[in-house]
């Protein structure tokens, strides 16, 4: 990881010098992938430097020295290398990429007011807006071929949000085909007893819709998306839908 994460950084560090706090610097990736998000930092005199990331409200990772802390959906994905911010490289290292991960990111440095001050002040470092595609893009058709009476598989991947149960949705058009969420599933009339999306696999991170015994009213632009709350912190019920892939089905008589 050191070779990429040097390369990266790179390119960050050039940006960080241009930007200042208040610009967004744009960082894309993709689900499945590693993305560094950049941040640059010059030591506080002899004190170990403590860096934090923030995205909206929500603290996603903090480190002092060899402490650091890893909010809940990032632990085992995120890190500030502790001998990287030595140097003054405060980047964050965020693995296994998610859809949800998208969002601006903020990095703080926290310092003492004064030198012989326990107080503590927060200065803003850089804000980083992240961008994630799944592995289909979702401008782009994907094409399926089927014939009448055969079954058919529509792709689609994501990666779990967390460790909360996938929730995924197939439409053709304005219409519901298919919903599940955990156990619970939905078909639309028409579909019943011929499409899934099985629960094993939607955990696995495989979306792919199985439409049995094609008929050739079937044929169409079918679309997955996700569903994923809004916080993850939150109570609040409060959800987004996020498009993953199109996929255009066509059915050929016998």
């Amino acid at each position: 990881m050191t070779s990429v994460f040097s390369i990266c950084i790179v390119l960050g560090t050039m940006c960080v010098s241009l930007l200042s706090a208040e610009a967004e610097i744009s960082v894309p990736g993709q689900v499945g992938s590693t993305a560094v998000l950049p941040c640059e930092l010059q030591p506080v005199g002899t004190e170990t430097p403590h860096i934090r990331w923030r995205i909206k409200s929500e603290d996603v990772f903090e480190r002092v020295g060899e402490d650091t802390y890893r909010a809940e959906g990032y632990k085992g994905r995120v890190d500030v290398p502790e001998e990287e911010l030595l140097k003054g490289n405060c980047s964050l290292v965020l693995q296994n990429l998610t859809l949800t991960d998208a969002g601006v990111y903020t990095s703080y440095q926290i310092v003492r007011r004064s030198k012989r001050s326990v107080k503590t002040k927060r200065e803003e470092i850089s804000r980083v807006k992240l961008s994630v595609q799944g592995l289909h893009c979702a401008e782009a058709e994907i094409f399926v071929s089927g014939q009448v009476g055969s079954p058919a598989v529509l792709p689609c991947e994501l990666q779990p949000v967390g460790t909360k149960t996938p929730y995924i949705r197939w439409r053709i058009e304005s219409e519901v085909v298919f919903e599940r969420l955990g156990e619970e599933s939905y078909q639309a009339e028409g579909y019943e007893g011929r499409v899934d999306v099985p629960e094993e696999e939607l955990r696995k991170g495989n979306c792919s819709l199985v439409l049995q015994n094609l008929t050739l009213t079937d044929a169409g632009v079918y679309t997955s998306y996700q569903i994923v709350r809004r916080s993850k912190r939150s109570a609040s019920v409060m959800t987004t839908t996020e498009e993953i892939s199109h996929v255009k089905l066509s059915v050929q008589g016998k």
